[in-house]
């Protein structure tokens, strides 16, 4: 009490917060509604008041049940007992919630805190992936499982990979790949575009290189052209300095699946023998019509067919058809842009400036 009594003395002479060492005291004042230190002072009347009272008549509250300051004290802490978080945990992550509550707490707090290694490790090293599709009347693109409706396109699979590819995935990726392919393959399925959707992958590093460039072989191998999508700027920036950039050039590397798939049906009408090389002529601006069926026909199509390089004119057209959707200074290889990144010299002051 002497401790408490001399620091908040000597604490008032810097406007500091008085301090007290009674648990239930911050509680209590916050069910009582208290805004402003107003509520110390009379809490330090009232105190006072009870201390005179008791002084006077010491036999009023000597018979006093303990019953009754066990009431006072569970009063005030059931409020720091926090029943929605506990219920959210038991419902989110019933395996947590079972060792924080059927251990000791600093037992609870170190197999917690393993068990989260363990399943950042586990979600890390096999990350969500899904086949996507057009969601009808859109040009956005969701997992078929998701979205029943999603429109795919005969002969092109793009496939999502949720995570950062590193080492730690590259096994994983590279089978689900290989599954997907083989899947394929038994059901008699076409199977011409590999569309790799990489919105979500946020950084690579030279295993995931590796796996890239033994996926775009292993497609090759079997007359399936890889396109890349989506691609963010620390991922692009690794890929142009590996040699993965002498596999993949304009022509494998889009802004979106959409674009991506807008170069499929310029190819597929050049596979057909159309000569498409007429720069005057207009552009479609999508690839469906306007009852929504896909006009992206590759039946007929072969691997060198599509494989086949363009002339500069067909070339021109095809990059008017993809303007359509995204500029070509918006190209992927183009970009030279950083993400966000605070200067090292730079600080940010939290105190509160006068008006």
């Amino acid at each position: 009490m002497y401790a408490h009594g001399i620091i908040n003395m000597f604490g008032g002479l810097f406007g500091t917060w008085p301090a007290g060492g009674v648990i239930t005291h911050a509680p209590l004042a916050d069910q009582a509604g208290a805004k402003t230190l107003m509520f110390v002072w009379v809490c330090a009347v009232i105190t006072i008041f009870s201390m005179i009272l008791i002084s006077e008549l010491p036999y009023l509250l000597y018979w006093l049940p303990k019953g009754v300051l066990a009431g006072i004290v569970y009063s005030a802490c059931i409020g720091m007992f926090p029943y929605q978080k506990i219920k959210e945990l038991f419902v989110h992550r019933a395996g947590h919630f079972g060792v924080h509550h059927g251990v000791g707490i600093f037992q609870g707090i170190e197999v917690g805190v393993g068990l989260s290694i363990i399943f950042l490790v586990q979600r890390s090293s096999k990350p969500h992936c899904a086949i996507i599709g057009r969601i009808p009347q859109s040009r956005v693109y969701g997992s078929i499982t998701t979205w029943s409706d999603a429109v795919t396109t005969p002969g092109v699979v793009v496939f999502r990979f949720d995570g950062a590819l590193y080492f730690g995935n590259t096994n994983y990726f590279k089978r689900s790949i290989q599954v997907l392919v083989q899947r394929n393959r038994r059901l008699n399925k076409p199977f011409h575009y590999f569309v790799l959707d990489c919105h979500a992958m946020n950084d690579l590093d030279s295993s995931g290189v590796l796996a890239l460039d033994n996926i775009v072989k292993y497609l090759r191998q079997n007359r399936i052209i890889f396109l890349l999508t989506d691609i963010k700027y620390p991922v692009m920036k690794l890929i142009k300095r590996s040699h993965l950039s002498s596999l993949l050039n304009y022509e494998h590397i889009f802004y979106n699946v959409f674009q991506a798939h807008m170069y499929i049906y310029f190819r597929s009408r050049v596979a057909k023998g159309e000569p498409l090389d007429d720069t005057t002529i207009d552009c479609p601006t999508d690839y469906t019509d306007q009852n929504g069926v896909n006009l992206i026909n590759l039946e007929k199509a072969t691997f060198s067919d599509l494989e086949k390089s363009l002339t500069e004119k067909q070339q021109k057209v095809a990059q008017n058809w993809m303007e359509n959707e995204v500029s070509a200074d918006m190209h992927p290889l183009k970009k030279e842009r950083k993400g966000f990144q605070l200067e090292k010299n730079i600080r940010i002051s939290l105190a509160a400036k006068a008006l």
